[in-house]
């Protein structure tokens, strides 16, 4: 239940809620997410008026303000069709024209292809106060302690990687049970991530080449038994995965 409601029209007044002490205020944009909670009051932030929701491509920087909804990351021309495709497939259209991506990298679990996207990129988070910016795979392990009181704000994307997915689902209308995200720079480098079970997606990989992908993501599937799959079965889906990523990012 919301006990209070407050919808700030500056950062800067955003920025002083936050500093309560008496409370913990939450923020919200589209609440697709925060509207899953339990606990039985809430304090909230509404972020809708605040200057949250640019898209920009500067060079091979694409910054997403925090507060950008994933309908018009599908609907803008500079976004990447491998984001666009998991923007569609995170949620429902209705949903989609609410949640937020900054709603997604506070609270989407490990499920979500769209943040195992966001992990492949490397992606950087822009936090207030203190004008932070964080790695998204060093904040997410504790994003629930690290976002106290915080409020991201924008979300910045290096470009020059290729980058790639492949799911198992029981139906097409059904999140992944086993995943993969897959980027790699002209360096060579490469990174990959695997999800479809715990809270965050896992890191499986990142290094100079590609080499020993497929038993590194075998291995982050490891100990991955929930109600939705074995680990056992998780792991033998990780050679198909990877062929299938590395098929795809070969046409690309």
């Amino acid at each position: 239940m919301i006990t209070e409601y407050h919808r700030p029209s500056t950062l800067e007044s955003a920025l002083e809620l936050l500093k309560r002490q008496d409370k913990v205020i939450l923020p919200l944009a589209g609440g697709t997410l925060l509207n899953r909670k339990v606990d039985s009051s809430m304090v909230v932030m509404d972020i809708q008026d605040l200057p949250l929701k640019d898209i920009h491509l500067d060079g091979t920087e694409l910054r997403l303000g925090a507060a950008v909804t994933l309908q018009q990351l599908i609907d803008h021309p500079v976004v990447p069709d491998t984001l666009k495709q998991a923007c569609q497939v995170e949620t429902s259209f209705n949903l989609r024209q609410m949640s937020t991506i900054g709603g997604c990298i506070a609270g989407a679990g490990g499920r979500s292809t769209l943040l195992a996207l966001l992990l492949a990129y490397n992606s950087r988070i822009e936090i207030q106060p203190g004008d932070e910016v964080i790695a998204i795979g060093e904040m997410l392990p504790v994003r629930g302690d690290y976002l106290r009181g915080k409020l991201i704000t924008a979300v910045i994307m290096d470009t020059t990687c290729r980058v790639t997915c492949e799911t198992v689902e029981k139906t097409p209308a059904d999140q992944p049970i086993a995943g993969v995200t897959l980027a790699q720079w002209p360096s060579g480098r490469t990174r990959a991530y695997v999800y479809g079970f715990g809270p965050h997606p896992k890191p499986a990989l990142d290094g100079p080449s590609a080499a020993g992908l497929e038993p590194a993501v075998k291995n982050a599937f490891a100990g991955s038994d929930d109600l939705h799959a074995s680990s056992a079965y998780r792991e033998a889906l990780a050679g198909i995965l990877v062929n299938r990523c590395m098929n795809k990012m070969e046409r690309q």
